[in-house]
């Protein structure tokens, strides 16, 4: 999901000035996946969880 949302075109592009990661797609899906499975993540998978990046 993230490979194909975050870049806004196709894994085929040869042009590798147009491959961009979309920050906003990025902490929109993590944050959106966060609120929902908070209380389902084991205390180790909470730890590794991350939704502050340097991109």
């Amino acid at each position: 999901m993230m490979r194909t949302y975050l870049c806004p075109v196709s894994e085929e592009e040869k042009d590798f000035s147009k491959i961009e990661i979309r920050e906003d797609f990025y902490f929109a899906i993590v944050n959106g996946y966060k609120t929902f499975m908070e209380t389902e993540l084991t205390d180790t998978e909470s730890q590794y969880f991350f939704t502050q990046v340097s991109l």
